[in-house]
């Protein structure tokens, strides 16, 4: 493929407000025949183009839909009349972007709360059965702060949070540190238990990987635990 029509799909993905280096290009064979292709990311979509044999400046399409979960075959090769001009291309690559390239994004971004679930379902097994109803002492408090303030820097160290992730972090430890002057002991185990979901959830954590973050606050609290039984 000419140069001239390889930096024309550079230009959209800029004009479409996306980062050049999440796209893979490269010239390779499909069905047999050499295409210029387009990998978003590490995923399965992929945009190809072809070239007519007899004319450089004549081509077909293909890409890959998205369906997350699914192993998804190409299309089949566009326009259905056949070779068309490098504008009928782009047009496809622009519909491309737009209907399956950003809904790829747009769901990446949604925490899958069913995951965070399974992560955070093992926090209720031991964490709230005694219904002790009794407030913190002041030595107590200090503590349990002391502890969130590791727990956050591990937290930190270990999954390396971007930096919205790392304000809503930071948000959610305050709240908890701030909670142990108002909540009594089984209250505040509760919202202690929410906001490690919130977290987990907030870094799209695995059940594994979920499991690792309790590891790091049980680490952090061990020299409070006592106060939580």
């Amino acid at each position: 493929m000419l140069k001239r029509y390889k930096n024309e799909f550079l230009s959209v993905i800029q004009q479409a407000g996306l980062d050049p280096l999440d796209f893979v290009a490269v010239e390779t064979t499909y069905d047999g025949q050499l295409v210029f292709m387009l990998r978003y990311k590490e995923t399965d979509l992929k945009f190809i183009a072809r070239n007519d044999g007899q004319n450089s400046h004549s081509f077909l399409y293909s890409y890959t839909p998205f369906f997350p979960g699914q192993r998804v075959r190409m299309v089949g090769y566009l326009p259905e009349q056949g070779y068309d001009s490098f504008k009928t291309v782009l047009r496809g690559f622009q519909s491309w972007i737009a209907d399956h390239v950003n809904e790829c994004i747009a769901d990446e971004s949604v925490p899958d709360l069913w995951q965070a679930l399974q992560a955070g379902a093992f926090l209720s097994e031991k964490s709230v059965k005694e219904h002790d109803e009794s407030f913190f002492s002041e030595p107590e408090k200090v503590q349990i702060k002391i502890a969130l303030i590791s727990f956050q820097q591990a937290t930190v160290e270990q999954f390396h949070p971007s930096a919205d992730q790392l304000v809503a972090i930071e948000k959610q430890i305050n709240y908890l540190s701030d909670a142990v002057e108002r909540l009594n002991r089984f209250d505040w185990k509760g919202v202690a238990i929410s906001t490690l979901i919130g977290i987990c959830t907030n870094l799209g954590l695995d059940t594994e990987r979920g499991r690792q973050l309790y590891g790091i606050f049980q680490q952090a609290m061990t020299a409070v635990l006592h106060l939580l039984k």
